[in-house]
């Protein structure tokens, strides 16, 4: 199988719901390196990186624990969800899906994944089907906006809807309103 292609259906695997950006940063706390593409990578960095998501794939006792970003991305949710004024909505959740894991901070990086995923998709409410999957994507785009800012903004709809939302623990600023 071509090293790329491997790389790929394993990446797919251990983060479905990752964007180009999550498995860019992925790839550069592997290799130590920043990438602007995976076009950069030469044939023996995709070797080591499919090594990597094979170790990690089979939950080996070293699996890794869930990065900051991920952490801070389950956080981000939490809020968009309206349930960080009550912390047993998000570890009650997480206890049903990691049997019995509830603090997000002792998840491994692949079950922080899957929290991800599986938040967008509570987040995504009463949608089915392709309705669901766009209202996946919309909520994904506006948080890739929120990542970058530097200030905390207020997000809002038509009728005020939306929560308010922190900016990225890498940011300068960090509002006391969203956990770390």
């Amino acid at each position: 199988m071509n090293t790329y292609a491997h790389f790929f259906t394993l990446w797919k695997r251990f983060a479905p719901s990752a964007d180009r950006d999550d498995r860019l940063l992925w790839v550069a706390r592997q290799l130590g390196r920043a990438l602007e593409s995976m076009k950069e990578l030469r044939e023996d960095d995709i070797a080591l990186l499919v090594n990597e998501l094979k170790r990690e794939l089979r939950g080996g006792s070293n699996a890794t624990t869930a990065t900051p970003e991920q952490l801070w991305k389950i956080r981000l949710i939490e809020q968009w969800l309206q349930w960080a004024s009550t912390p047993e909505r998000l570890f009650g959740f997480l206890r049903s899906k990691f049997k019995g894991e509830g603090n997000p901070a002792k998840l491994t990086a692949r079950q922080a994944w899957r929290a991800i995923e599986a938040l967008f998709h509570v987040a995504a409410g009463g949608f089915k089907g392709a309705e669901k999957t766009a209202e996946v994507k919309r909520i994904k785009e506006l948080l890739k906006t929120w990542r970058t800012e530097t200030q905390p903004r207020i997000n809002t709809d038509e009728q005020g809807s939306e929560p308010a939302i922190g900016v990225h623990p890498c940011a300068s600023v960090v509002p006391k309103e969203l956990p770390v």
